[in-house]
């Protein structure tokens, strides 16, 4: 996964903004389960709270239809 080791190395470093801009193109390129993950690692989330960051990052940044 060349996104994930190129983009998403130090995010720790990153503003909060930032990481969910990330978080949500990680999850946008198919790697949910990655930017779930993720989420895990930078936010000391439990799996639930992770996946429901991540669906609303996805959420409030699509397009309304």
């Amino acid at each position: 996964m060349e996104i994930t080791s190129k983009n998403f190395v130090n995010l720790e470093a990153l503003s909060r903004e930032e990481q969910e801009t990330r978080l949500l193109e990680l999850a946008a390129s198919g790697d949910k389960l990655g930017a779930i993950t993720m989420a895990r690692r930078l936010y000391a989330y439990d799996l639930t709270q992770a996946k429901e960051f991540v669906e609303g990052l996805t959420n409030k940044r699509s397009p309304q239809a």
